[in-house]
């Protein structure tokens, strides 16, 4: 009898013991800290699992905090292993819950994460929008570190964006905003790899070492940005062996973190100083090895950038929506104030104001007329533009004269082709029609308005089509 209780008393404690080990959970603190050790070790695998794992439990627990920073956290390293559309996937479900929560860092995040993907796949004027979000709300961080480490990432990313734009300028801003905060490894590697094409070698070794200095107190893959950058500096002093040495050792950090990216980037400097080394077989061998992972990153990149494109001129829509939405109701308010004044006011006045009323509406009907001598050079203008015709500027200069002489006046460093663009954002084309007739690129339109826009001095939040419209 004794021996039947004790084994029930013992099953009850093993049943209890088991339910409160499967309920555990991770506060944010405790799965930020795990995740960033996985990444320091440089296990990603390992780290995306985890974070699958509590985000299970969240799920189980309602818990839409720790779901959403296991959401990002996941697809943020999505990305490092170039899975783009499985990243994006994650961050649309992150996307979800994330206007009902108040966490400025969990915020942060959301859009760095976003514009991470964005700048991946070289959309670097949404991928600088989204990043300028998640400053807003890295600022908004009470936890100085937190606050910090925000800031860095967010400058970083940034200045990857600037260089890729070729902006020297806003890169080295960049660059001393990120050296004010921390001076860590990969920015020492960014200002290495910059004397490096300036033909610097002694500077090149002095950030480098500098980098190595204090990279055991970071992760495992900022060590292997460091020998990459080394093999490059030995490759620029023809010392091919040594060279090869420190691409190896990079090569090795790049395969155990699974990052395509950087794999190809080894694989293709590895095989290029294999022919330098005048061995062949070798040399075939990784670039064999490159073009098959450039392959799969380039056929991976082209099945998520239509899904992005979409999602940009979704946001695009959706905004020019809200702006007709707001200017609706700006009228539906006027109209509703001028009913209850004009309910209030006195006979006299309603003399007056229909006298008014009578001039606006002869004033209406001679604007009307005018539409109407205007509307044949509006649609030949129109016409040119869409046929490419090179008489369209010419045409554009005679219908817009104020327009034209205002934005070469003051703007008088703006090139032919950047005052052809402003005729045509004036005319108020999309950016699909632009690339449609103008037989170019979205990513070139994109590229184009925003070099635009800061030559123009234009905050990011103006919409420039209606800016231009509004001149």
């Amino acid at each position: 009898m004794f021996q039947k209780k004790f084994r029930k008393v013992v099953y009850l404690l093993f049943v209890l013991i088991i339910s409160q080990f499967k309920s555990q959970t991770y506060s944010l603190d405790e799965l930020e800290n795990i995740t960033e050790k996985y990444r320091a070790e440089g296990k990603i695998q390992e780290l995306i699992d985890f974070n699958k794992k509590a985000l299970s439990q969240y799920q189980q627990q309602n818990n839409k905090e720790g779901a959403v920073a296991a959401y990002i956290n996941i697809a943020n390293y999505l990305a490092v292993v170039n899975n783009y559309q499985e990243s994006l996937v994650f961050l649309n479900k992150a996307e979800k819950d994330i206007s009902e929560i108040r966490n400025a860092e969990l915020k942060s995040k959301f859009y760095g994460a976003y514009a991470r993907n964005y700048s991946e796949l070289a959309l670097y004027e949404q991928s600088l929008q989204n990043f300028n979000k998640s400053l807003e709300y890295a600022w908004e961080i009470s936890d100085t570190q937190k606050r910090k480490k925000r800031l860095y990432l967010c400058y970083s990313w940034k200045m990857a964006c600037f260089e890729a734009l070729k902006m020297p300028d806003s890169m080295r801003s960049m660059e001393r905003k990120i050296l004010s905060i921390s001076p860590e490894p990969l920015i020492y590697v960014t200002i290495a790899n910059r004397n490096l094409q300036e033909k610097k070698p002694d500077s090149t070794l002095y950030y480098l070492d500098k980098a190595m200095a204090i990279v055991d107190q970071y992760s495992v893959y900022e060590k292997g940005k460091i020998l990459l950058s080394y093999g490059r500096l030995y490759t620029e002093k023809k010392e091919y062996n040594k060279a090869l040495d420190y691409y190896m050792q990079s090569l090795d950090i790049f395969e155990k973190m699974k990052s395509k990216s950087d794999k190809r980037t080894a694989y293709k400097q590895i095989s290029e100083t294999y022919i330098s080394l005048k061995n062949d077989d070798k040399a075939n061998e990784y670039l064999k090895k490159y073009t098959q992972i450039n392959d799969s990153i380039t056929k991976e990149e082209k099945e998520v950038m239509h899904i992005q494109v979409e999602k940009v001129i979704h946001e695009k829509d959706q905004h020019e929506k809200t702006e007709k939405s707001k200017l609706y109701l700006l009228i539906l308010l006027i109209i509703i104030g001028f009913i209850i004044v004009g309910y209030f006011i006195s006979t006299a006045y309603l003399k007056k104001q229909k006298r008014k009323d009578e001039v606006i509406i002869e004033k209406s009907l001679e604007t009307n007329q005018l539409k109407k001598k205007l509307n044949p050079a509006f649609e030949e203008t129109i016409q040119l533009a869409k046929k490419g015709n090179p008489l369209f500027l010419t045409r554009f200069k005679e219908v817009y004269p104020d327009f034209y002489d205002k934005i070469s006046t003051q703007y008088p460093s703006l090139t032919s082709n950047e005052l052809k663009f402003c005729a045509l954002l004036k005319l108020n084309f999309s950016s699909k029609e632009i690339m449609d007739f103008e037989n170019i690129s979205l990513r070139t339109v994109e590229t184009r308005k925003y070099r635009l826009r800061k030559k123009l001095q234009l905050p990011s939040d103006i919409d420039i089509n209606k800016w231009m419209m509004e001149q």
